[in-house]
């Protein structure tokens, strides 16, 4: 079968449409790609924030628990000198036996 010139008439504009059909799905498949990319990066960037503000909020109350349990020690420290110097009657209170 020989194509004749007026097939070519018909040819050449389908080849061109064929062409740019096939050039606008490349491109849609890229763009959904580069789409599915940026939103992978976004969800990571911001369960990275999450993670790093749970850490900040775990460090505060660890940071708090510290601080009432050196008050608290620091008190206990207190009332422990202050109930040893009341049992002997201050400094000096002991008995001093010579012989």
């Amino acid at each position: 079968m020989s194509i004749k010139p007026i097939h070519y008439q018909v040819v050449v504009p389908k080849t061109a449409e064929v062409s740019r059909i096939h050039e606008n799905e490349l491109n849609k498949q890229g763009n959904l790609i580069q789409q599915q990319s940026q939103n992978t990066i976004k969800k990571s960037h911001e369960d990275l924030s999450r993670v790093k503000g749970k850490e900040e909020a775990h460090k505060l109350q660890v940071k708090e628990k510290n601080e009432r349990n050196n008050d608290e020690h620091s008190q206990n420290k207190k009332n422990k000198k202050k109930h040893e110097d009341k049992s002997f009657g201050g400094k000096g209170g002991g008995i001093d036996i010579k012989i």
